[in-house]
């Protein structure tokens, strides 16, 4: 077996991350103050594919750190594993839809070939030269402010904390910055690597001089500031609170509202601009009408490069979305029909995240308006459509948020005992307890089942694969009129014991939001098998890394009501490839051990750590809503 190669030791000086600091930001300034070259210091951190000088390191590791390079890099630059994620997009997972689409959560992949969302500047960040500047204190005059994560959201256009609009552009070079441009074209998480001295507020593009290619070196941070008018504070504000709120359980839908909502106001210009709620600029009134007079690789779906005209585009759409819905239709109605069809791909994927995406209302509202002109999808084989859930649609006193994915025992014998049919608590016990749970939230909301399925955490692929999730039986339920009115009776007895006996029932989507990309970390990992006997005997306390895993799945499991085979720690990112959980297999086997340690000294005194780990973390995230 190969020798682990050694860890590197912990650099002898690091930084303290500013707040909502990007990775690349806390690298350019950490390397500044090393005086390394951001080369030098990604290959320590394990951020490069290899040893070579001229290997860039990916920008993939923004999305996320996954384990292996997370835990070099945190130990590198003396930060928590917390920390050093931190400095990565992940936190805005669940909130903004573009983050939420390369992120999936528990059972997605991460894009094999990061096509990467329209709204999300991988390529480039806008910048505050204000922010960059610094804020006065000894270490930022050295070695500059923070690049912020929120200006690669393309929805954020502004610094409310200075009051004025974000650039996106280098004074110099007149290039986005972090855009490569003038080198090789792969995205890269930080360009010129190899050169040491510059500090983290000059462009790193390649520019041609007289003495041939070399970095611009422009100053961000000296570029003329421009003012933020109120309208787009307000607005500014409002999307913030969306994208940074931990309570709001529909952000990523409502960004994506407004982000389809843009593209319908690009795609209808000029008759769309009778919506905005201030005069626009008139760069943006030309750029409109100019690109949808060529309408030459133009996408509606895409933010505009400049923050001021981005802005003055969301504001319109803003104004148009927050209409009273009967108002919405009208004008929806009066606009659309003289916009291209929509199968021309100058929609570009408006239609297709507006059915996967956006919130339920509003697609029902887009779809009605937009008639027959929306394409359909292409034609596959489809799998028969779901059943109506057996309790009606409308308000039964429990919120869709306090539903467990994996019911609760107690839950499944409500319905077994009122009218579920006891032929199901055998083979297909497993697929009733999923679709029961779908169908509860599909009651509280009124959504598709594939949607409600979503919001309890089960992925889009699993929902589709019918034969091996969800057996035909249940999710037509039974044929006969009379099993049919015992299955609703026996929801609507369920829904009345939900209500009567959880006074204060746990967030479960909330916790589930939060624990998206969780895993037991292995600094917390090692506390643990401190405390632990030796393994059967054996002198060794490490029963290996199948019950870390199994360790992380129970956590996870236990405190977002969900099956074991969903937790994050079995699936990519946080893997390489998937890992089924079935009996027989070896992580199967310590999840049994540790849900029924059956009086091994061992498995009981772990469970119980466990259960103690559990609690705390459960109360630390409910703690968070308020």
């Amino acid at each position: 077996m190969p020798a682990t190669p050694a860890e590197p030791q912990p650099l002898p000086r690091s930084l303290v991350p500013l707040p909502d600091e990007t990775l690349p930001g806390f690298i350019l300034r950490l390397s500044h103050r090393l005086d390394q070259s951001p080369g030098q210091l990604m290959r320590l951190a394990g951020l490069t594919n290899s040893a070579n000088p001229s290997n860039a390191a990916p920008v993939r590791h923004l999305l996320m750190l996954q384990p292996a390079p997370l835990e070099t890099f945190a130990s590198l630059t003396r930060l928590t594993p917390e920390e050093a994620q931190a400095l990565t997009l992940s936190r805005f997972s669940g909130r903004d839809p573009a983050v939420t689409e390369l992120l999936q959560r528990p059972g997605g992949n991460q894009h094999s070939r990061m096509t990467v969302p329209p709204w999300l500047l991988l390529n480039s960040s806008r910048y505050c030269p204000r922010c960059l500047a610094g804020d006065g204190t000894d270490v930022q005059n050295r070695h500059g402010g923070p690049w912020k994560l929120q200006w690669r959201l393309a929805t954020v256009f502004a610094c409310l904390e200075h009051g004025i609009l974000l650039e996106h552009l280098c004074p110099a070079c007149h290039y986005p910055p972090f855009g490569n441009h003038g080198r090789e074209k792969r995205r890269l998480l930080v360009s010129a690597i190899g050169e040491a001295g510059l500090h983290p507020a000059q462009c790193r593009n390649g520019v041609v001089a007289e003495r041939g290619a070399q970095t611009c070196g422009g100053r961000l941070d000296t570029a003329t500031a421009r003012p933020l008018r109120p309208e787009l504070a307000s607005l500014q504000t409002k999307i913030l609170d969306v994208l940074e709120s931990g309570t709001e359980l529909t952000a990523a839908a409502s960004i994506s509202d407004l982000q389809i909502t843009a593209a319908i106001v690009a795609g209808t210009w000029p008759l769309s601009a009778v919506h905005a709620p201030f005069d626009l600029p008139p760069a943006l009134d030309a750029l409109l009408d100019r690109r949808n007079a060529i309408r030459a690789d133009v996408r509606w779906d895409a933010p505009l490069g400049d923050a001021e005209l981005t802005a003055a585009l969301l504001a319109a759409a803003d104004a148009l979305r927050v209409q009273p819905r009967a108002v919405f239709w009208q004008n929806l109605n009066r606009i659309l029909p003289a916009a291209v069809p929509q199968s021309s791909g100058h929609w570009g994927q408006t239609w297709t995240r507006l059915r996967e995406q956006c919130s339920p209302t509003f697609r029902l509202d887009v779809e009605h308006s937009a008639a027959n002109r929306i394409p359909k999808p292409p034609r596959k084989r489809q799998p028969k459509p779901f059943a109506d859930p057996p309790l009606p649609v409308g308000q039964h006193g429990f919120l869709p948020e306090h539903i467990p994915q994996r019911l609760p025992t107690s839950w499944m014998r409500i319905l077994f005992d009122h009218g579920a049919q006891e032929s199901w608590q055998d083979s297909v016990n497993v697929r009733f307890r999923r679709t029961a749970a779908v169908d509860l939230i599909r009651a509280a909301t009124g959504v598709s089942f594939p949607e409600a399925a979503r919001f309890l955490g089960i992925s889009a692929s699993r929902v589709h694969r019918h034969d091996s999730w969800l057996s035909t039986t249940t999710r037509h339920y039974p044929r006969r009129r009379d099993h049919q009115k015992a299955l609703t009776e026996a929801f609507a007895v369920l829904a009345q014991h939900i209500v009567r006996t959880t006074e204060e029932p746990a967030n479960y989507h909330h916790r589930r939001l939060q624990l998206a990309l969780w895993h037991l970390p292995a600094d917390e990992w090692h506390t643990i098998l401190t405390q632990l006997p030796p393994v059967d005997g054996d002198h060794s306390t490490d029963p290996g890394r199948d019950v870390h895993l199994g360790a992380s799945a129970h956590i996870w499991s236990t405190i977002t009501g969900s099956e074991w085979g969903l937790a994050p720690c079995f699936e990519p990112p946080l893997t390489k490839n998937p890992i089924l959980i079935s009996p027989g297999w070896s992580q199967h086997a310590a999840l049994d051990h540790i849900h029924n340690p059956a009086g091994n000294r061992f498995w009981g005194i772990l469970r119980k750590i466990l259960d103690e780990y559990t609690q705390q973390l459960a109360q630390k995230i409910d703690a968070s809503i308020a």
